[in-house]
């Protein structure tokens, strides 16, 4: 409001310090408490570093493209993403089905009107747009980890399996109820309607059309979770990468003695994957004690002089920059953490020198702040 009126003034009053009169103090107070990224190059230019300190060196990052099978079976991914797109996904677009004739009472009851005008953003392309995330997101599974895809491919499965049930059950003998008169979220007419927070009754769709589609569904899915079921984790050609990556930063240190690295990905299913295969391993073949966090709360770690909640968990990996009392320090330290980007912003982990992004987030902000979690001021690494 007050740079708005400060725009208001005549030419010769908008000067800056007449604008920083008008704001007061308090803005700029409110600014820096909530201003917290700030990059490299900001922070030297208007920082400083003589009395912060400096940043460690970065190394050129490595880009590692490992294969999905050791044993070569696995589909290539071109064939894999043209199953996905083949995929018609109807078991979450049910209003894609609804006869003709009632299309008209489903527009009014679930279309939202646009502000500030006569025109209705539609439920139906609120679907439409929602399956192709739903395809992307398969794609971005399969790239997290093979046992990430598999999962999502089960539920998915398990969708599919348990609409069709329904579809056949329903009974046909039911009189019509026109979708205005019922309350949707009354269970006495669970039984008629199917979809999540978009239902519709079984009585005006397209069943035979529905049925189709998703019994090809079914069939594309069960293949896809077939072939993924195959790629074990002994088989697994990406995990054998992240170990020889672990192994050789363990044997050849980027500073001397420092053995900690951080490990993100996108998605808790892999993050426990990866702690279920590499926590025993890093800790028997490498002597590592290891950790997992994640946004589902389910951390867990191989120290178990540690607590599981996530603070316990950070300043055991990170004590010195987390400032972990000094008669805590016989609890043991973490080296190996894996952590979805539940703890992406706002910690202070530049204990640690190697940072790992096992896959890349939807949001390129995320990578960036990923790194900050090591890329930090006060680091006493020379190089990360």
């Amino acid at each position: 409001g007050q740079f708005n009126r400060w725009l208001d003034l005549p030419e010769g009053g908008r000067r800056p310090a007449r604008l920083m009169d008008m704001i007061g103090f308090d803005y700029f107070k409110l600014l820096d408490m909530l201003t917290i990224a700030r990059s490299r190059k900001h922070v030297q230019r208007y920082y400083g570093t003589e009395e912060t300190g400096e940043f460690p060196d970065r190394l050129p990052p490595m880009n590692i493209k490992a294969d999905v099978d050791l044993a070569g079976e696995f589909r290539p991914i071109r064939e894999i993403n043209n199953e996905i797109r083949r995929l018609t996904l109807g078991a979450y677009a049910p209003l894609r089905y609804v006869l003709l004739h009632k299309q008209s009472a489903y527009d009014e009851k679930y279309s939202t009107k646009i502000r500030g005008g006569d025109r209705f953003f539609r439920q139906v392309d609120r679907e439409e747009s929602l399956i192709h995330l739903l395809r992307v997101n398969l794609l971005k599974r399969m790239e997290s980890s093979v046992a990430s895809f598999a999962l999502t491919i089960q539920r998915q499965l398990a969708d599919v399996e348990a609409l069709l049930a329904k579809i056949e059950a329903h009974n046909d003998s039911v009189d019509e109820i026109p979708i205005d008169d019922i309350d949707v979220d009354d269970p006495a007419f669970e039984a008629l309607l199917v979809g999540r927070k978009v239902k519709v009754l079984l009585q005006d769709v397209d069943r035979v059309r529905w049925r189709q589609d998703l019994a090809e569904d079914r069939e594309r899915l069960r293949a896809l979770l077939s072939a993924a079921r195959l790629v074990t984790p002994e088989r697994d050609a990406k995990l054998a990468a992240m170990k020889g990556v672990i192994a050789d930063k363990i044997h050849a240190p980027i500073n001397c003695g420092n053995r900690k690295i951080l490990l993100f990905t996108a998605f808790a299913d892999t993050a426990d994957y990866l702690y279920r295969e590499l926590a025993p391993w890093a800790r028997d073949v490498l002597g590592l004690h290891a950790a997992v966090v994640s946004g589902t709360g389910a951390n867990r770690t191989t120290l178990s002089s540690v607590r599981s909640d996530m603070s316990s968990l950070l300043s055991a990996f990170s004590p010195r920059s987390k400032e972990r009392p000094a008669d805590m320090a016989m609890e043991g330290e973490i080296d190996l953490l894996i952590a979805t980007d539940c703890i992406s912003e706002g910690q202070n982990l530049q204990d640690c020198d190697f940072l790992v992004n096992y896959d890349i987030h939807w949001n390129p902000v995320r990578i960036i702040q990923r790194f900050g979690r090591v890329d930090r001021i006060g680091s006493l690494n020379t190089q990360i």
